[in-house]
């Protein structure tokens, strides 16, 4: 509509908020299943984050973890390979410290996921931690079950609107 400026204003804002929604939506549905341990659901959402966005190197370190996770080591270094090439081609830049931690990690004889490396082992635990392990065990599964099913029905009914 050449004669309309307020409405391409509009429309370009219209697709940018549906595009930001999409993206927190993939982002969310990704944490979940990551935490309800469907390690290939939570890669399909972050492969489609970074269909949307390649230069997002967080996206890059999330797929490399769930790759590893999946016992796919040789396919997260791929990953950082390919985030790596990216960086540089496209911005000229090198991967953040934590990207090459990462990479370190999976050059490792383990290559375990990055959050397990965070967890406390349980024998190491006071009783006083497990305790409130517990406590928030229960709250947060369910806050992340429910956001999981809110995400998954904005990923399937917020498709990015076409150019």
């Amino acid at each position: 509509m050449d004669d309309a400026p307020a409405f391409d204003e509009w429309l370009a804002s219209a697709r940018q908020r549906v595009a930001g929604l999409h993206q927190r939506a993939l982002q969310a549905s990704a944490a979940f299943h990551e935490a309800r341990g469907d390690i290939n659901t939570a890669l399909a959402r972050v492969q489609a984050l970074l269909q949307g966005d390649s230069l997002q190197e967080s996206h890059h370190r999330d797929a490399m973890r769930l790759l590893a996770a999946s016992g796919q080591t040789a396919a997260a270094f791929r990953q950082f390979e390919t985030s790596r090439a990216l960086l540089a081609a496209e911005l000229g830049l090198q991967p953040m410290a934590e990207t090459l931690a990462l990479a370190a990690a999976l050059r490792g004889p383990a290559a375990l996921p990055v959050s397990s490396a965070s967890l406390i082992p349980v024998n190491s635990a006071t009783p006083a931690t497990q305790a409130n392990a517990v406590a928030w065990v229960i709250p947060v599964a369910e806050a992340l079950a429910a956001l999981g099913q809110a995400a998954d029905a904005l990923v399937v009914t917020l498709a990015p609107l076409p150019p």
